[in-house]
């Protein structure tokens, strides 16, 4: 480590303290993209349930 009042600018391995925090935004941004692609199968399978539901208690139309 360097002086007591500094804060070390390396991690274990040598990993730069910037390459750990722009790891962290990654991660961060991939979960993001994961839940907005698991809302989106959710809305659409919701919409979908939605869609069967109404054919099958349509009003019978008399031809």
């Amino acid at each position: 480590m360097r002086q007591l009042g500094r804060l070390p600018t390396v991690l274990l391995a040598g990993t730069p303290l910037a390459t750990v925090g722009a790891v962290k935004k990654l991660l961060l941004l991939a979960l993001a993209a994961a839940g907005a692609v698991y809302a989106k199968k959710k809305i659409d399978e919701g919409k979908a349930e939605q869609a069967l539901w109404a054919e099958a208690t349509d009003a019978v139309k008399r031809s």
